[in-house]
């Protein structure tokens, strides 16, 4: 169904929201199906109302403004089923495109707020509002609006928004829905967050959008004021590049969400430049809630995973933890976090500021539990490096870090093992060479110990002995001759017969010669080649190889 035979002119100044409100009825009237608006520049002085079953679709040089302060397109009062929007761009009068994160933006006068506002039945910020279900948007272009291009709260079934450009505006929200699906989009200089996929909604896919220049957050998965975060999603495949805030904010205690292979360069913003922060400036951020008061969270975000991200150019902090439970930081590449200076320009963040310039940073770590920190890369490649740590703090009974590498940094502290101990159940095989930069200590149960023919005693010494190393002290018999003093019996058996060295712990077991005999899976025997004295206390270390 085409708008110009509704009478639609497209000319950018006759109303034409009257004649695509008719074809819009007319299509739902008739059963559904698409109304076309030709190429032109359409101008609504009224919200044109979406119907069931209905695509308003469009083609390169399909445009819609409003004349006056409101949206384009806006569902309230009427129930519909399965509406979408096609391959259509919205206009609004926001005339200044910022080079860098800004908050503020001047207008040339009235004109859209938001390209489509939808406010359905789960919405809770109103009452009285009808049932919406499934709404589509695809291949559209928004630019310039003076608030959110796109605002989607409560509408049930499926939100799906793809391939489409949002450009100059604030950020693409979604709140209260049963399911979105935000994937394939590129979104460029955001007044606020690239896209806000905020509390109430039930579940979330963010995959493969790009989000460049934006003001505050590139990706916002979090409550709001009062309201905590959402629960259930996935963050994976988007490209984020310059931002005031955090490149990926995950707040308000969200719950249960994997953010993985996301390439974020945050560009070294230290806040929009009309609202400086010190307190943002994360790669990727995760908080409990209340965000008001960091210390005491009354709930957490958890269950969730940070994996496989290249984090580049964050101000503060690759990685930021505060309130969390439940979560895997593994894998991940942090490289060049850090500025010289606070967002003031002037105060210098010094080598050994604990709270910025950090890989890894997790404040306030008494509000945290169960976090593994593992197998990630810290860097600083720059002539002048700024990060100060690769892991903050390293020792903390909420953190498990372990195989974690750190190059380059102010400090010089490397969280390669700074959880709790762990234990192998099983044999590890290693084909290269094995470099400890600490000490080996052996652990398992004692071996027994037993005196030989020739010795009056034989036990453990008190440092204790084990299967893989030990001390023994003997006492020779008071008649002794060449032969046993001690039998030393593991306490697991070796797969095989393993490999026994001996070493003379004073100068009376060194003059008798000792030696290892009977060796089994089982145990060994040490004997001297020569006569003891009588009752000589006869010393000996060993330590056993598989």
């Amino acid at each position: 169904m085409n708008v110009r035979d509704h009478g639609a002119v497209g000319d950018g100044a006759t109303d034409d929201s009257g004649a695509i409100q008719d074809a819009i009825d007319a299509a739902s009237d008739a059963g559904g199906g698409t109304v076309y608006l030709p190429p032109g520049n359409y101008a609504c002085s009224s919200s044109l109302t979406p119907r069931s079953n209905v695509t308003l679709s469009g083609d390169a040089g399909s445009a819609l403004h409003h004349t006056a302060v409101s949206a384009i397109i806006y569902g309230s009062a009427v129930a519909f089923t399965d509406f979408a929007v096609e391959g259509l761009t919205f206009l609004g009068p926001v005339d200044e495109s910022p080079a860098t994160p800004k908050r503020g933006r001047t207008a040339s006068g009235p004109g859209a707020q938001t390209a489509v506002f939808l406010t359905g039945d789960l919405d809770t910020t109103g009452s009285g509002q009808a049932r919406l279900t499934n709404f589509t948007m695809r291949d559209c272009a928004v630019r310039n609006m003076t608030a959110l291009p796109i605002r989607i709260g409560g509408v049930r079934g499926k939100v799906s928004v793809t391939g489409c450009e949002f450009t100059n505006n604030q950020d693409a929200g979604f709140l209260f829905c049963e399911e979105v699906i935000f994937q394939g989009n590129h979104v460029r200089q955001s007044a606020d967050n690239g896209v806000s996929l905020s509390r109430g909604n039930g579940k979330i896919s963010c995959v493969g959008n790009t989000f460049e220049n934006c003001a505050f957050n590139g990706i916002w998965v979090a409550g709001f004021l009062t309201d905590k975060g959402p629960a259930n999603f996935t963050v994976t495949g988007n490209v984020v590049r310059d931002v005031g805030h955090n490149g990926i904010y995950v707040d308000y205690a969200s719950k249960y969400g994997a953010i993985t292979g996301n390439e974020i360069d945050c560009g070294l913003f230290r806040g929009p430049s009309d609202r400086p922060s010190d307190v943002n400036g994360a790669g990727i951020y995760l908080g409990g809630f209340p965000i008001t008061d960091r210390g005491n969270p009354t709930d957490r975000a958890e269950g969730i995973t940070v994996v496989g991200n290249h984090i580049r150019r964050a101000a503060r902090a690759g990685v930021y933890l505060n309130g969390v439970r439940h979560v895997q930081v593994t894998g991940n590449q942090i490289s060049d976090v850090g500025t010289a200076h606070l967002a003031d320009g002037t105060t210098v963040i010094e080598s050994g500021d604990l709270t910025q310039n950090i890989g890894i940073l997790m404040e306030n770590p008494v509000t945290s539990a169960d976090v593994t920190v593992a197998l990630n890369s810290v860097v600083d490649t720059r002539a002048t490096p700024y990060t100060n740590q690769g892991l903050v703090p390293q020792s903390a009974s909420a953190v498990n870090a372990h195989l974690n590498t750190v190059t380059g940094t102010r400090q010089a502290g490397n969280p390669l093992e700074t959880g709790p101990t762990r234990t192998w159940q099983a044999a590890h095989h290693f084909n290269g060479d094995i470099r400890l930069n600490a000490h080996v200590i052996g652990g398992g149960t004692a071996v027994t110990v037993a005196a030989g023919a020739q010795s009056a005693s034989a036990a453990a010494g008190s440092n204790g002995a084990k299967d893989n190393a030990g001390v023994i002290n003997t006492t020779a018999a008071a008649s002794p001759a060449a032969g046993t003093i001690a039998r030393v019996t593991y306490a697991t058996a070796y797969g095989a017969i393993p490999k026994v060295v001996l070493t003379a712990r004073n100068a009376a077991a060194a003059a008798v010669g000792l030696y290892v005999t009977s060796e089994s899976v089982a145990g060994f025997s040490v004997a001297t080649a020569m006569v003891p004295g009588a009752g000589a206390a006869l010393s000996f270390a060993y330590h056993v190889m598989g």
